[in-house]
């Protein structure tokens, strides 16, 4: 019932303050903070999922 008298309300005297800017910045900021940790910290199983995966694309074998 919440969730579909949420839906149903047609007009909302509402307002987006300045707080709320920043707010969503530090939330975007974080989030790729938190990405960017994630990645440096899994980055080699990654990347020799992604090789033997896809195999060593670009280096090619001297013997043959």
């Amino acid at each position: 019932m919440l969730i579909l008298s949420g839906i149903l309300v047609s007009e909302a005297h509402a307002y987006i303050d300045p707080g709320s800017g920043s707010v969503l910045l530090q939330l975007i900021l974080g989030g790729a903070a938190g990405v960017g940790v994630v990645v440096k910290l899994y980055w080699e199983r990654v990347k020799t999922t992604c090789q033997s995966l896809f195999g060593r694309a670009g280096k090619t074998d001297p013997n043959g």
